[in-house]
């Protein structure tokens, strides 16, 4: 596909940046999310099916003809099968790694998807790549990367901070004090 006169590439990068903003949405709510329902299967499941009824639902509102569902072979059923458990088993880790770790430490392989979509792309697709793409990739990386180092960094301070001057006494224990006695 190529970019000429009348492509939707505008709407591509709305929709592209839309989808980056619930994504990470969904990541920092993942944290009350599993403090409330601690079954990440449950979770992931529920999501997955809510998912797929919304999907479903915008697809016969965008497209309403019948002949564009069926799937017309094995590999099209194979994919689908594929695509649909990669997901629920890559969301379910990062529901788990979110649960443990909080959303940040999650957030770290993001760029890796881009780099091996962007590896199999040029290897089954004959796609060129091009300098100043490969240039945004690794500024976007090496940004997220930094912004890493400097929240396990800012982390291990604040642990520091804490272990200094608590006095052995845990911060949720002080918060349920009364000021004024």
């Amino acid at each position: 596909m190529s970019f000429g006169e009348g492509s939707n590439l505008p709407l591509g990068c709305l929709l592209l940046f839309i989808n980056c903003c619930c994504n990470s949405f969904w990541i920092v709510m993942q944290v009350p999310i599993s403090e409330a329902c601690p079954d990440h299967l449950y979770t992931t499941f529920w999501m997955f099916f809510l998912s797929s009824i919304q999907s479903s639902i915008c697809t016969f509102l965008i497209d309403r003809n019948p002949k564009a569902w069926p799937l017309h072979s094995v590999l099209e059923l194979g994919s689908c099968l594929f695509a649909a458990i990669g997901e629920a088993i890559s969301f379910f880790i990062q529901v788990w790694c979110t649960c443990k770790t909080g959303p940040v430490f999650s957030v770290m392989f993001t760029p890796l998807s881009t780099v091996m979509a962007t590896i199999i792309a040029i290897l089954f697709t004959d796609q060129i790549l091009y300098v100043g793409s490969l240039a945004g990739a690794f500024a976007v990386i090496l940004g997220l990367y930094l912004v890493l180092w400097g929240k396990a960094k800012d982390l291990k301070e604040h642990k520091r901070y804490n272990d200094e001057h608590s006095d052995g006494a845990n911060c949720r224990g002080d918060l349920e004090k009364p000021l004024l006695l």
